[in-house]
């Protein structure tokens, strides 16, 4: 049969002043054979960094997927239709050119055809990034 792959993948990036960035990438991608679509599938990545300082930054991270597929075509026991949303925030601190210090909270959702989306995880942490000197 005939098989065709179609991929779309916009991306924007917007700079606001010195302090402020935004990027989002979409990336849209089907897959169709014998006259059906085996599977469309919908990423989208959405960062936004924002600098207060020389020092203090704080990014946030957004990502959903959304994935749909043909049953027919793709096999037996695979879902019709998943979802999932990530996000993550992260502040940082740069005690000195070397070291920085991280706070961040991270969570992800997931649902498909028979639930819908449900808190899958969720993490808070503190790290301390350190350069070492050669």
């Amino acid at each position: 049969g005939t098989r065709s792959v179609t991929n779309i993948q916009p991306e924007l990036t917007a700079n606001i002043g010195r302090s402020l960035s935004i990027q989002i990438d979409h990336n849209y991608e089907r897959l169709s054979r014998d006259g059906g679509d085996v599977y469309v599938a919908h990423l989208t990545d959405l960062r936004i960094s924002y600098q207060f300082s020389l020092r203090q930054r704080l990014r946030v991270a957004w990502l959903r997927g959304d994935f749909e597929r043909d049953p027919t075509l793709s096999g037996p026991g695979v879902q019709p239709r998943d979802r999932s949303i990530n996000s993550q925030v992260i502040y940082s601190y740069k005690v000195n050119p070397r070291t920085a210090l991280y706070a961040g909270y991270a969570d992800g959702y997931f649902g498909d055809q028979l639930n819908p989306l449900f808190q899958s995880d969720r993490t808070l942490f503190v790290k301390i990034g350190y350069a070492s000197q050669h």
